[in-house]
């Protein structure tokens, strides 16, 4: 009986895996598999905002259609730039305290993906991808890569098909 083989992404790390993925510029084959790897998980992307859009709604202040309402926040960015953001408007600090913790807990969950015959390739070389870059991380993106790179080390070596 072989054991079965899967890959364990916290939901949090999808986002930033799906972008940057995407950002980067691969050849051939590996571009192939990129692809289809981010439509999975584009597919997880979205079923998360639906989930966001439900799971705030007690926490906010809606329209008159039951919508969350968005206000606009003024920010600085990192070069001292204004610029302004759309944020909900939450009913309190407490009400946003319980939803970002809610939230938190969530983002903590994994997306579970069992390592398939019809599947295999595309995850493997998303490993070897993520494992290989030559790209420089820095701050809270290094963390990030940090991640994606115990998720998928803890993918056994590729097992080749047997002839």
């Amino acid at each position: 009986m072989t054991q079965k083989i899967v890959l364990k992404l916290k939901n949090r790390l999808l986002i930033p895996l799906y972008f940057w993925l995407d950002s980067i510029s691969l050849i051939g084959k590996e571009s192939r598999e990129r692809t289809r790897f981010n439509k999975l998980l584009a597919e997880r992307i979205e079923e998360i905002n639906g989930i966001k859009t439900t799971m705030i709604q007690p926490y906010v202040k809606t329209d008159n259609k039951g919508k969350a309402k968005l206000i606009e926040k003024k920010e600085k960015d990192a070069s001292g730039n204004d610029f302004v953001r759309m944020v909900y408007d939450f009913k309190g600090n407490t009400q946003k305290e319980k939803f970002e913790k809610e939230w938190s807990e969530y983002l903590d969950e994994e997306l579970i993906i069992d390592v398939l015959e019809g599947n295999k390739s595309k995850i493997y070389t998303i490993k070897e991808i993520v494992l290989n870059t030559d790209q420089k991380f820095q701050g809270e993106m290094a963390s990030v890569y940090d991640e994606w790179c115990i998720a998928f080390e803890a993918l056994p070596p590729r097992q080749e098909a047997k002839r």
